[in-house]
């Protein structure tokens, strides 16, 4: 049985990895993770003043449905929330209007998340009869 779920996973891992590349989002959003970071040489002294701003306006983009999710760093040493947009540029334009982004004290890092479809091999007659003939 150890050696069928082996099987599966190098199958799900590296056997489908086309698939991925294969995805076409140039016609539809991308949902982004996106993490906050302090601009080099900013302090959180510096921060501070403008933080009730930044969370009013958090706030109102996520009431608005353009921020998703939003979550602490375990250490609280910045935010990350997910965004859907057409690709980074459009995600910045979207973000310029937080207060510490206009100050130039954050900016952002963007990672791309698209729907996993590595399941659908397990659903091809070809991979359940390697997986019948492999035990």
């Amino acid at each position: 049985m150890k050696k069928s779920y082996t099987i599966l996973f190098a199958i799900l891992l590296l056997g489908n990895a086309n698939v991925f590349a294969q995805q076409d989002t140039s016609e539809h959003n991308i949902k982004f993770l996106v993490f906050s970071r302090l601009n080099i040489g900013v302090t959180r002294t510096q921060v501070a003043p403008v933080l009730k701003d930044e969370v009013e306006k958090t706030w109102q983009l996520q009431m608005k449905g353009i921020i998703k999710d939003i979550y602490y760093v375990s250490d609280k040493s910045g935010v990350v929330f997910t965004i859907d947009a057409k690709d980074t540029t459009n995600a910045n334009r979207i973000l310029s209007v937080l207060p510490l982004v206009k100050q130039k004290l954050i900016h952002f890092d963007y990672v791309g998340l698209i729907p996993y479809n590595g399941y659908d091999i397990l659903f091809t007659d070809e991979t359940i009869q390697n997986l019948k003939t492999k035990n």
